[in-house]
């Protein structure tokens, strides 16, 4: 019988399976289900019930341990479903270029490749080129787009092999930080943002000016961080879930079960935007062209305080060289004037 039961379950890989799967519990169980569940998947894997296989039952009994050690705490188990729900966005990414998916958008185009997509370049600085983007992404409408950790993944590589110097043969950071964030206006597009897409201003180049008070440029880069620093996304992250929630579900649970993919789209949601705005920030720390803007303005900031000093300077020396003025002397009529009228003053005093 010991020998049945491990050939019946040697087949299964412990370790392919998730935690709720190991338990045999629902995504929404309680921790009192999962004890029970646990108590039962013990006693089932453990090696002195499997003495025909010890080896294997040593190996899904540890598997059975670890996914009790996670499930039943809670900070453990929310970064779980975070984590799962994760891996699922992924597989969204990836099924959005499967042939099944492609006839979805068109048969012919599907079957005779007069317009397929291009496809996704392996290095990842070249995903993001705005025309194939929208290429890929032509059929696609409230997709996941770029994830956060695409973004993370991006934003490093181009701080590790690119420049910011535009030489004209190689990509600068400019074009490609360019290019990501054109992309990620296309999404924005996707998810609602139809009319204002094209008054999102985007990142420039090295020759773009800095603010506005420059009125001799074509593009200002202040406008890109003006628009990306507050930045929120239209993305709902629908596609995030702890739970998949079913039709013939028990009322309660289904809407326990909605409660926590609310709340885990939330987060995601809120990752993303915050990941977003620390790029944001952190490019502008490093932009050349603030740090050109801030030279320039310290530049005419002490040419000002130069000009008040010369200024002040010269009217000092004016002050210290200027010729001493003598009283003027009065003449004889004068005197004699000056005189009566003394006299007058002295007799109406009396």
């Amino acid at each position: 019988m010991g020998a049945a039961e491990s050939t019946a379950k040697e087949p299964i890989d412990f370790n392919s399976l998730d935690f709720y799967a190991v338990l045999k519990v629902s995504e929404y169980a309680s921790n009192d289900e999962i004890k029970r569940a646990y108590r039962k998947c013990a006693l089932e894997h453990h090696p002195d019930k499997n003495t025909d296989d010890v080896e294997g039952a040593t190996r899904r009994f540890a598997r059975v341990g670890e996914a009790y050690e996670v499930l039943t705490d809670d900070a453990k188990r929310r970064a779980y479903n975070l984590q799962r729900a994760t891996q699922r966005q992924a597989k969204l990414n990836q099924s959005s270029d499967s042939p099944a998916q492609q006839q979805k958008q068109g048969w012919y185009e599907w079957a005779f490749g007069s317009t397929s997509p291009p496809p996704v370049p392996a290095d990842p600085l070249l995903r993001y080129v705005p025309k194939e983007y929208a290429a890929r992404n032509r059929y696609a409408t409230r997709s996941p787009g770029i994830s956060a950790a695409d973004i993370l993944e991006y934003f490093i590589l181009t701080g590790q092999k690119a420049q910011w110097q535009e030489n004209g043969r190689d990509q600068s950071r400019f074009t490609l930080i360019r290019n990501l964030f054109s992309c990620l206006a296309h999404d924005e597009k996707q998810w609602g943002l139809l009319g204002s897409y094209s008054s999102i201003p985007d990142f420039g180049c090295g020759n773009s000016a800095w603010t506005r008070e420059e009125r001799t440029a074509s593009h200002y880069a202040e406008d890109f961080y003006m628009y990306w620093e507050d930045f929120e996304t239209e993305k709902t992250f629908e596609w995030v879930k702890m739970h998949d929630v079913v039709e013939d579900l028990d009322p309660l649970l289904r809407e326990r079960a909605q409660r926590e993919n609310e709340r885990v789209q939330r987060m995601a949601r809120e990752e993303y935007n915050g990941v977003i705005q620390t790029i944001v920030d952190t490019l502008k720390e490093g932009d050349p062209r603030l740090r050109r803007y801030m030279y320039a303005q310290e530049m005419r900031d002490m040419h000002d305080i130069l000009e008040e000093a010369l200024a002040e300077a010269h009217r000092r020396y004016h002050n210290q060289h200027q010729p001493e003025q003598r009283p003027k002397t009065q003449t004889r009529s004068q005197r004699k004037k000056q005189k009566q009228k003394n006299k007058a003053k002295q007799k109406s005093s009396w």
